[in-house]
């Protein structure tokens, strides 16, 4: 069965096939966003003032701070507490490790913004 062409324009995929690249920094945003509330919801609740407490509660800051201001000035300042935080918390919590790996890409969106511009 054929899709209608309106499919086909609409519904374009994130990744260009022929070129190799995201579609734009903003889709990228979008997926991070998802990927971090996905991940928030797999977290087991932590002891509350635990060190896992307190990075999951930093983590939600940074991504309420994504959501309010999503330009690239925006996501630097969050990407820039959020670091501060982590290096202050290095190796206190078993999720920070996966939690720098949303701060990194939320840097690569950002200098990609600032490509673009």
């Amino acid at each position: 069965m054929a899709l209608p062409i309106c499919f086909l324009v609409l519904h374009r995929p994130a990744v260009d096939v022929r070129e190799g690249e995201r579609a734009s920094p903003t889709a990228d945003l979008h997926e991070l966003l998802s990927d971090a509330r996905d991940w928030l919801e797999e977290q087991a609740q932590p002891q509350e003032e635990s060190a896992s407490w307190y990075g999951l509660n930093n983590f939600r800051a940074f991504i309420a701070s994504l959501e309010t201001d999503p330009t690239a000035s925006g996501i630097e300042r969050a990407c820039h507490a959020l670091g501060w935080h982590l290096s202050d918390q290095y190796g206190a919590y078993k999720e920070l490790p996966e939690i720098a790996q949303f701060n990194d890409r939320a840097r690569q969106i950002a200098k990609a913004m600032r490509r673009k511009d």
